[in-house]
């Protein structure tokens, strides 16, 4: 990575971190030294690199970054806060480990709401006042690993948490999604503070395909060629049969984001349903 290059994507993570939002041009180049006019072609080359996404289409948002990596600029019904500070981020607790994070998230419709409470190497779920167990939790990402560089922000925006492995199979044809991966917390959680514990360091680099297959393989993942080069896995084509099983995909990149799409879900029986059908994509903790 180019000095210049660097310098601002280090500025551009210190302010997210410290502002809780991206930051404009203006602020960009102000704290990297350079001008603003500047700005814009530097942030190209992260983003062919699959760093940041930049919006596109003459955006009315007052700052070019639609996603800084772990950073999404629009809200998501979901927030990770440590201490007086709080960011919808959704691996941002890997990122502020070992201290204590909280990851909460809920809707209008739902009288409580679920925490994810990590802190050094200890997870905890609570839902419903009660706590689940972390080895039978599981998240499930609903676009395949080899293609998530298409649309990222998809991709960490439906996200789901699921109390079991059979909830999770079960989702994405109930609410008209690919299935994709679907890992356990646990594993989740691992790959997490893997990936992101420095990504807003000055001296960060990204990990090398060695690393990345010693890191999947630490984990009991599978390794796939296309896993390994995300500008090569970007290009690919999201497979054609939503309710294809492909779990012998492994992931090159972890958000554990928890996602509301639908205010209107109601628990009865232990079954949630909802009025709007397969209108309906789903909520941040899904019953079996």
């Amino acid at each position: 990575m180019k000095e210049v290059t660097r310098k601002v994507r280090y500025e551009l993570f210190q302010f997210y971190l410290q502002e809780c939002c991206p930051p404009t041009e203006d602020e960009l180049a102000k704290l990297s030294g350079l001008g603003s006019c500047e700005i814009p072609s530097i942030l190209r080359k992260p983003e062919e690199e699959h760093r940041i996404v930049l919006y596109k289409h003459e955006s009315c948002a007052p700052t070019p970054m639609a996603m800084a990596h772990l950073f999404p600029h629009l809200p998501i019904p979901f927030i990770v806060s440590e201490g007086e500070r709080s960011w919808c981020a959704p691996g941002l607790a890997a990122m502020l480990a070992p201290d204590k994070a909280i990851i909460s998230v809920g809707s209008g419709s739902m009288a409580q709401e679920v925490q994810v409470v990590v802190q050094g190497d200890e997870l905890k779920v609570i839902y419903l006042h009660r706590e689940l167990s972390t080895s039978d939790c599981c998240a499930h990402f609903s676009v395949p690993p080899s293609t998530w560089w298409r649309d990222v922000r998809f991709v960490c925006g439906t996200i789901q948490l699921f109390k079991s492995k059979q909830g999770a199979q079960k989702w994405p044809q109930k609410r008209g999604f690919h299935t994709g991966e679907i890992l356990s917390l646990e594993t989740a959680w691992s790959l997490s503070k893997a990936w992101y514990h420095n990504k807003h360091q000055y001296d960060y680099d990204r990990k090398s395909a060695a690393d990345v297959t010693e890191l999947y393989r630490s984990l009991g993942m599978t390794v796939t060629s296309g896993s390994l080069d995300m500008a090569q896995s970007a290009r690919k084509e999201l497979p054609s049969n939503r309710s294809s099983q492909r779990s012998g995909q492994s992931m090159e990149d972890q958000l554990l984001a928890l996602k509301v799409t639908c205010g209107q879900h109601i628990l009865h029986d232990d079954e949630w349903s909802c009025d709007q059908g397969r209108e309906c994509h789903g909520l941040n903790m899904t019953e079996d």
